[in-house]
């Protein structure tokens, strides 16, 4: 009886250590010191455009507040899972312990219906929250079909959105 209850617990250890060694080791990365990030609002200055022109621009443009929304939503919903961050922040002045996100949109294009996929690429800076020094950078992008009934804002969202999840699950790749 006492082996089994010997194996029982060593089983149960060999689990335990098998389980925690799947979780990404924080102090392992640029992130350890880190316990609350600040996102700023998604900068769309210098992306290169193709594709969008005339009353389309004028709608892209219109869309900005909408689409840093989006990306900033869909951020704050899968930054939780990476474990890295205590609090996540939109607002705000960074202190000690505060990592600031500073993301720019560096490519977009909406693709053309049944012919091309549409491509949008984000380019995202990590900086200290008190000294402002860069402490890692990496970029995200993505790819998504223009079926018939595809609009030009539709796969805009889409890209953002999921470019916005992209930031926060590859956040521990930052270099």
């Amino acid at each position: 009886m006492r082996k089994i209850v010997l194996l029982f617990f060593a089983a149960v250890v060999m689990i335990a250590a098998a389980g925690c060694s799947s979780f990404p080791a924080k102090k392992d990365t640029v992130l350890a010191p880190y316990s609350k990030i600040l996102v700023r609002p998604l900068n769309f200055d210098g992306a290169a455009l193709d594709k969008i022109s005339g009353n389309e621009l004028d709608e892209y443009n219109n869309a900005r507040p909408e689409l840093t929304k989006l990306f900033k939503d869909n951020f704050a919903k899968v930054a939780p899972k990476s474990g890295y961050f205590d609090q996540i922040l939109f607002e705000g002045t960074p202190d000690a312990g505060t990592l600031v996100l500073e993301s720019r949109l560096a490519m977009l294009d909406p693709g053309i219906r049944w012919v091309m996929p549409g491509r949008g690429a984000v380019v995202c800076e990590l900086k200290d929250g008190v000294t402002g020094r860069k402490i890692g950078s990496y970029s995200v992008s993505r790819s998504v079909s223009r079926p018939l009934t595809s609009t030009m804002m539709g796969a805009i969202e889409t890209m953002i959105g999921e470019m916005g999840e992209d930031a926060a699950s590859d956040i521990g790749e930052a270099k």
